[in-house]
């Protein structure tokens, strides 16, 4: 008979600093906190599934190329760097992404430990897919060409929303457990919420941010210097090999194999919220937000500069998507 046990947070982070030597985001932290087991310990088995990844198998391949020598370093290889942000449909993307590339060229790293690598380290590799700042691009060597995907702001702010609310147990992210606590409206107009970078124009805080993720105060240039800030990130995304639109996904793909030069084919939407709560116990089925004009206001207070921004980048994917199809 089996019986359903738990994995605490403590004991998941420990493991992923330890084997990984990163922090597990909010959505590894929700697939690994509970574990089927009969008699076997939940968190030997926990353990040895992280052992098993294809991460910590990249890890110890990362940690053994600081034995290479300086004739096995190719600083002028070409690189695709796809610069994730946060429900903008990345995942799916890095799906089709990992089918174009060997696991050894895929550097293992998704979130912000890109500066714990070295030159030489960051060279073995092709593809660097995850949760980066567009700073950290600047500094792979190589041909580099930088990707991204973009979605309707407001769009994107109630996806969050509603993704941390869907949380049936603690966590230990603060805006997940004020979800929880509070409607739609309520939730983002509290004062955390208006300040921090994932929620305030955060599209364009993460091609602008050249420095630790903290909170937007009066001296960040997104509000100290709002028209500065967007004209710097509609450069940078005219800069960028290609950009994608989470409303348009096919779209995006055929835009990015056919600048890229890939072959990637369709792949099923990945973190679907309404998928997740059919297969992770560990998320709830809650109804939508209804969208009252006080929450539109909210929303569109927290996402000035994103919105003037993923017009710019409608408009350029607008004409793409018709070069395309002219083609």
């Amino acid at each position: 008979m089996l019986t359903l046990q738990q994995v605490t947070d403590t004991q998941i982070r420990a493991v992923w600093q330890c084997l990984l030597n990163r922090e597990p985001a909010e959505s590894e932290l929700s697939a690994q906190r509970r574990f089927h087991t009969e008699d076997a310990d939940p968190f030997a088995r926990f353990a040895e599934e992280v052992l098993r990844s294809p991460e910590f198998a990249n890890r110890f391949r990362r940690v053994g190329a600081r034995h290479i020598g300086a004739d096995d370093v190719d600083l002028s290889g070409s690189k695709l760097v796809f610069i994730h942000i946060e429900k903008c449909g990345g995942t799916t993307l890095h799906k089709m992404l990992r089918t174009q590339f060997p696991d050894i060229e895929i550097c293992p790293e998704r979130f912000d430990g890109l500066g714990d690598f070295t030159i030489n380290e960051l060279s073995r590799f092709r593809l660097f897919s995850g949760h980066f700042d567009f700073a950290y691009s600047q500094f792979i060597p190589g041909d580099v060409q930088v990707i991204t995907m973009f979605r309707e702001p407001r769009s994107r702010l109630i996806s969050l929303y509603e993704f941390w609310r869907a949380h049936r147990f603690p966590t230990n992210n603060p805006l997940a457990e004020l979800a929880k606590q509070h409607d739609a409206e309520t939730f983002f107009n509290l004062p955390v919420v208006l300040n921090h970078p994932s929620t305030r124009d955060a599209m364009a805080g993460q091609l602008l941010r050249k420095g630790r993720k903290s909170i937007v105060d009066v001296s960040n240039i997104l509000r100290s210097s709002p028209e500065v800030a967007l004209g710097k990130a509609i450069s940078i995304v005219r800069q960028m090999a290609a950009f994608g639109l989470v409303e348009d996904m096919e779209a995006s793909r055929r835009i990015f194999n056919k600048t890229l030069g890939l072959k990637m084919d369709a792949v099923e939407p990945q973190q679907v919220l309404s998928q997740l709560t059919r297969t992770d116990r560990s998320l709830r089925r809650l109804p939508p937000c209804d969208m009252t004009d006080g929450l539109r206001h909210a929303l569109d207070r927290l996402v000035q500069i994103d919105t003037a921004l993923y017009k710019e980048a409608s408009a350029i994917f607008g004409e793409r998507v018709a070069a395309l199809q002219g083609a």
